[in-house]
């Protein structure tokens, strides 16, 4: 509801975003061609607090993630929103591409 695109919305824990979720600066580089396409559309969860099992953390979780495609969970995983479920798991393959 918070979210301007979450018509889809996934969240996962694929090896190589989730090991840049665990780093102490997990700030995803803009270092190439891939990475531009996230430039000022990934925000990050420093707080996490674990499962999502009311609406008081998901609250927070959409308040951190703003009005970002891609929200990073803090030694966790990775969620990303899109205006469809193809346009979602895009923002998926390539996050993980650039966090390789």
């Amino acid at each position: 509801k918070q979210h301007p695109h979450a018509v889809c919305v996934l969240h996962t824990h694929m090896p190589h975003a989730t090991a840049l979720c665990c780093l102490e600066d997990m700030e995803l580089k803009m270092i190439n061609q891939n990475c531009l396409r996230f430039y000022d559309e990934v925000a990050y969860d420093t707080d996490y607090k674990g499962l999502v099992l009311g609406t008081v953390e998901g609250d927070r979780m959409a308040r951190a993630m703003g009005s970002h495609r891609v929200l990073m969970h803090r030694n966790h995983g990775v969620i990303t929103t899109g205006d469809s479920v193809a346009e979602a798991f895009d923002e998926l393959y390539y996050l993980e591409r650039c966090a390789q």
